[in-house]
């Protein structure tokens, strides 16, 4: 038996590709370049939400 929320969303990393605008420079930085000046990865979705707003980073969409 599952005892995972049926509604519950897992925590997906971005991958490292990824593209990202830090809007205090307005430099775009791959989300691997984000964790090196971050210094380690998210665990958890609002880790990520913590590190973005940190970084002022917005991510850029080029697929939908």
């Amino acid at each position: 038996m599952n005892d995972a929320a049926p509604n519950r969303h897992d925590f997906v990393e971005p991958r490292p590709t990824d593209k990202f605008l830090l809007q205090t420079t307005g430099e775009v930085v791959t989300y691997q370049k984000l964790l090196e000046m971050y210094g380690e990865a998210p665990q958890t979705e609002g880790e990520l939400e913590a590190i973005l707003e940190e970084y002022a980073a917005a991510a850029i969409v080029t697929k939908l």
